[in-house]
């Protein structure tokens, strides 16, 4: 197997530098080779955590359908090989799809079922990624008052993780203070 998995980890990471420049296809291309080694070394962790890329990927495209796909796949082959983390990302993007596509229902039940692994985990920032999807679809949803405390939870997890998105769940926060409350 020589270094083939540590390659395709590589491989990955620059196709997530390549997602976060705004790039998403270029990423995709990264993500599919990284994919297509892992499953020639049979490293089905390493299967999980590309196929959640590519979903993240398919986000960043707008291509909903495609990225509950591999979502979905992940969230499979994670809990298969007992990865919590991967699961729990997994998860939280079949959030993020639901709740781009307007099914606010669906994305709080895929955004719960993250909640509780990375309690049980322990892990904060992605707790805090949760509780701003979560915050995201109370807002579409015009639930005001549940987008403020969700947020506002998220933003405390931020803070103690050090997270750069502190700084945007604050300024969200203040721009969207005089949303009017539940009645």
């Amino acid at each position: 197997m020589g270094a083939r998995p540590e390659h395709a980890t590589v491989m990955q990471n620059i196709g997530q530098v390549h997602l976060y420049k705004g790039d998403p296809e270029r990423a995709m291309t990264e993500f599919r080779y990284a994919l297509a080694t892992y499953r020639e070394i049979r490293d089905r962790p390493g299967q999980a955590r590309a196929m959640c890329d590519l979903g993240d990927a398919y986000l960043a495209m707008d291509d909903h359908s495609q990225c509950l796909v591999y979502y979905q796949k992940a969230a499979s082959m994670a809990e298969e090989v007992g990865d919590l983390y991967t699961r729990a990302i997994a998860l939280r993007g079949s959030g993020d799809g639901h709740r781009l596509c307007d099914h606010p229902d669906e994305a709080m039940r895929y955004y719960a079922d993250a909640l509780k692994i990375v309690q049980e985990i322990e892990e904060p920032y992605q707790h805090a990624l949760i509780l701003d999807g979560m915050a995201e679809t109370m807002l579409r949803a015009g639930r005001h008052s549940a987008w403020r405390i969700y947020l506002r939870q998220a933003l405390d997890l931020y803070k103690s993780a050090g997270a750069v998105e502190a700084a945007t769940a604050e300024i969200r926060l203040e721009e969207l203070s005089g949303l009017p409350g539940e009645a």
